[in-house]
């Protein structure tokens, strides 16, 4: 038979991991991949592609029940669920998945693009192409990505979108820095209004010829233009630069709001969300995250509780050789920033165990952060 699924990795959390799964296609480690089957195009001879995809879907359930239980654990019928799409992606954002996939259960099988089906993302992850990438001295910061222009006024090149500077562990930083030094120029690939300057600031530039294609996940767009909260997911080796001419995906918008953007998976542990509602960060739980801190203005969304313990994890790289081990007073805003402020220096009852204490010879020490 021939059957559509999708080849996956799964993290500890049992959330797929793209980054996964090209280190184990890379390594050979291909042992513990999962295919995800969600339709039955031939069966032995038979042509299934006409049939509604509920019929292929039943025949689909009932050939993989004939597999071997060995195989079987490696491939895993794709359940579907008969309710309206807006419920099952708010479930789906809730838990911090990727999205949801909506299809015409009357429809019959057609390659590609459909208006049979519909992708609706909590959170945009799409392709764009390197232009470039900066460094600290030995150590590597971050992507410069964009798309094709296609705009001849510009001239041929990449439009700016903006950094990647999210999802970079050691493993990945050493598996793409082989491509970004074989992809090295002398000019930048950027064009138009927006395109970027060499970096300052102990920040140096390293320019690429624009033929790398990397997925990344990102929170959607700035007024100007460029990503938000923008993490490197992995290359793309089945795509070439040309083909990348749109801007990604924005997430989709939920009724009553946006799309609320999952924590980023590049530090500390994996993120939980339990039976209270509470929000498991870098292993410390988050009490009421969905409390709004900064209220709605100005044609912007509200930013919540989980928002910023989200950036603060984002940019955690940046602050702490800033803060880490020292005297820290914080202002206080317990019922967001139009509520009331307090000043604190010292430690609290029911504080976390995870802050470091510093004496400076006054009654009661200071408080420090020293991790994310």
């Amino acid at each position: 038979g021939v059957v559509d699924g999708e080849l996956c990795a799964l993290a500890e959390d049992h959330m797929p991991d793209f980054s996964a799964l090209q280190a184990a296609i890379s390594d050979g480690a291909t042992g513990e991949l999962i295919y995800f089957a969600f339709d039955l195009l031939f069966e032995g001879s038979e042509d299934l592609r006409k049939l509604p995809l509920s019929h292929r879907k039943a025949r689909l359930q009932a050939y993989l029940d004939r597999i071997p239980k060995a195989a079987g654990t490696r491939v895993r019928f794709v359940e579907h669920f008969a309710s309206t799409g807006q419920a099952v992606l708010e479930s789906a954002c809730r838990m911090d998945l990727e999205g949801v996939i909506s299809k015409d259960l009357n429809a019959a099988y057609t390659a590609g693009r459909s208006t049979t089906w519909i992708k609706s993302k909590c959170r945009g992850r799409d392709e764009v192409v390197i232009g470039g990438w900066t460094s600290e001295g030995d150590r590597f910061r971050s992507l410069i990505v964009g798309v094709q222009d296609t705009d001849a006024k510009q001239g041929k090149g990449l439009r700016h979108l903006g950094r990647v500077g999210t999802g970079y562990s050691a493993s990945v930083v050493k598996t793409l820095m082989p491509a970004l030094k074989a992809a090295a120029s002398d000019s930048s690939p950027f064009v138009g209004k927006g395109a970027p300057r060499r970096a300052t600031g102990g920040l140096t530039t390293h320019w690429l010829k624009p033929v790398l294609v990397a997925e990344i996940e990102h929170g959607g767009y700035t007024d100007s233009g460029s990503l938000r909260q923008a993490a490197f997911k992995g290359l793309r080796e089945d795509k070439t630069a040309p083909e990348v001419t749109a801007e990604p995906q924005a997430p989709t918008k939920l009724k009553g709001g946006s799309a609320k953007a999952p924590p980023q998976l590049t530090l500390g542990a994996p993120k939980t969300v339990g039976k209270a509602g509470k929000l498991v960060v870098a292993g410390v739980t988050i009490s009421n995250p969905d409390k709004v801190l900064w209220p709605a203005a100005d044609g912007h969304d509200a930013i919540t509780k989980a928002d910023l313990v989200r950036y603060y994890e984002m940019a955690a790289e940046r602050i702490l050789p800033h803060v880490s081990d020292r005297p820290t007073s914080i202002i206080r805003a317990p019922e967001g920033i139009t509520g009331e402020t307090f000043f604190q220096r010292h430690a609290m009852p029911g504080s976390n165990p995870r802050l470091k204490l510093i004496d400076v010879h006054e009654r009661k020490p200071y408080v420090a952060v020293t991790d994310v």
